[in-house]
């Protein structure tokens, strides 16, 4: 009886983060629409993680009655971590509330924003391990991911080369709610792509992972290379027109990754060669921008003399990274969720504090502890990634978590809900087996004990 119930909680998890990974990429427009018809906006925001919510709420409940399952879990050091790092947010968030630190919208925020990696992770770490246990059939994780891109991309490019930039105004986009469409430095006519995606930086971010997936599928199915070539082909041109510069270095790092996987001993012999390249093609890129080329200027610098912005783009974000990294060793213990990175916006007892660095954003909430609690966190990902890099997911995973974390060290690239949910899910899909494993170890050894072995 228990084991059928076990089976039927699988399939419902399953089935609950399948339609978040498939829906994902369209949240924004979605909320956009949905509000433009029934206001309240900011309710619109949050319905995946009301969804997140009832997807935990049932994992409870199957923790509840599993008691065996529940001792494995916790000897696993990513629960562990994930764990430390929640108490220590919402600890954090209770003080905020009482002592009055922070405002309740902006706490409230800052642990949906904060809390939303750790906790798609969790719920499909345990999901995915107990769906293993029960010899479920497999996921259909690939097309959970490419059709909704294909859908994101073909948009993207209509937008980049045939449809009027504030086209995304007709479903509600606008003051209020999410900007149509996203400017350099202020010049009208140097458009940022970012299709359904909240902005052109969360668009570049989200196609590392994409493109990153689709090379990996050109170098191994060879049958329908021709049609992947297209698709990836596609998704650089879209990356091109999001002018993110941390998301195109972030896929160059990524892209280098993978060739580091399939191709260890090449690296190493060329890796002179790469390094003379990379250094040759900065020399042009500062070349160009010496001479004026406003295309150059643009694209690499994000600043020309045509700009109406006082300052650019590039003097902002190394001020607010200055002025974080200064706060958190001033006030190592943080000041509270909600108080730093996009939830500051909502605290009416404080300033707006972006410091446009992920990780830096944690140290100024939560404090150093935190900080290193969330890093420690994505190195043992990293790590057990890369362990299991022999297996496509867990390859492109580590891939593209490279080439993502880069992205984060100079923006908040996982508070977007499209990268957060789509990452951490097959996250937690790749790395279940740990708990299967760690259950098969121990019934080896214990059988082994029993036989005098």
């Amino acid at each position: 009886m228990i084991q059928r119930y076990s089976v039927l909680y699988a399939k419902v998890l399953r089935a609950g983060l399948a339609a978040i990974m498939v829906i994902a990429p369209f949240y924004a427009p979605l909320s956009v629409w949905i509000a433009s018809h029934a206001q309240h906006f900011d309710f619109w925001k949050i319905w995946k993680e009301f969804a997140l919510t009832l997807l935990g709420i049932i994992m409870l409940s199957f923790l509840i009655t599993h008691h065996k399952f529940v001792r494995r879990v916790l000897h696993n050091r990513l629960v562990i971590i994930i764990l430390a790092y929640t108490l220590l947010m919402l600890a954090y968030a209770v003080y905020d509330l009482l002592a009055e630190r922070v405002g309740t919208e902006a706490v409230i925020y800052g642990l949906v924003v904060d809390l939303r990696p750790v906790a798609i992770f969790g719920v499909a770490f345990l999901t995915f391990a107990i769906a293993a246990r029960r010899k479920l059939a497999g996921f259909p994780w690939r097309k959970l991911v490419l059709i909704p891109a294909a859908i994101v991309i073909i948009f993207g490019l209509l937008q980049m080369f045939v449809l009027p930039k504030d086209i995304l105004t007709h479903i509600g986009y606008g003051e209020g709610t999410i900007s149509p469409y996203q400017t350099i430095d202020n010049q009208s006519d140097i458009v940022r792509v970012q299709s359904f995606l909240r902005g052109a930086n969360p668009l570049g971010a989200y196609l590392i992972f994409i493109v990153t997936l689709l090379v990996v599928m050109y170098l191994s199915d060879r049958k329908r290379r021709v049609w992947w070539g297209v698709f990836t082909t596609g998704a650089v041109v879209l990356m091109v027109g999001t002018y993110s510069r941390s998301a195109q270095l972030g896929l160059i790092l990524s892209l280098l990754t993978l060739v580091f996987i399939y191709k260890q001993r090449f690296v190493r012999r060329h890796l002179i060669v790469a390094g003379t390249v990379a250094a040759a093609l900065l020399a042009v890129g500062a070349v160009a921008v010496v001479k004026n080329n406003y295309i150059a200027e643009n694209f690499i610098f994000h600043t020309s003399d045509r700009s109406s912005s006082s300052l650019s783009s590039n003097s902002e974000r190394l001020a607010a990274m200055e002025r974080g990294a200064k706060e958190i060793i001033k006030k190592p213990l943080g000041t509270g969720v909600g108080s730093a990175g996009p939830a500051s916006a909502r605290n009416e007892l404080g300033e707006v504090r972006i410091a446009e660095n992920y990780y830096i954003q944690i140290g100024q909430e939560i404090g150093i502890v935190g900080m290193l609690l969330f890093i420690a966190f994505n190195i043992m990902v990293a790590i057990e990634l890369w362990r299991r890099r022999s297996h496509q997911v867990a390859k492109v995973l580590l891939a593209s978590l490279i080439g993502i974390t880069f992205v984060n060290m100079l923006s908040h690239a996982w508070t977007d809900d499209t990268l957060a949910y789509i990452w951490w899910t097959l996250a937690g899909f790749a790395l279940a087996p740990l708990l299967v494993e760690a259950a098969k170890n121990k019934t080896s050894k214990i059988k082994s004990l029993h036989s005098g072995k």
